[in-house]
């Protein structure tokens, strides 16, 4: 957490996002209502998000550009 603190350090993200939608009943007939219930979700609709907020990969986001606010940092995402 203290490197997070740290001006000098130059960040490169390298991520394999989780991808999950908070839904009623899809295609499977199992219900994810529950999987976006995090502490994010309650900020990206202070932020007035939306639905946007459902989506897990999206709230990844969401902390990353909270958490490296003002960094330099470059986001690299690896193909599924």
């Amino acid at each position: 957490m203290r490197d997070l603190l740290n001006p000098d350090i130059k960040w490169i993200i390298f991520i394999n996002p989780p991808f999950a939608t908070s839904q009623k009943a899809g295609y499977s007939g199992e219900s994810k209502q529950s999987v976006s219930a995090t502490k994010i979700r309650p900020l990206m609709h202070k932020a007035d998000l939306g639905e946007v907020s459902r989506e897990l990969f999206a709230q990844f986001l969401f902390r990353i550009r909270k958490e490296f606010s003002g960094k330099q940092a470059h986001l690299v995402c690896s193909p599924r």
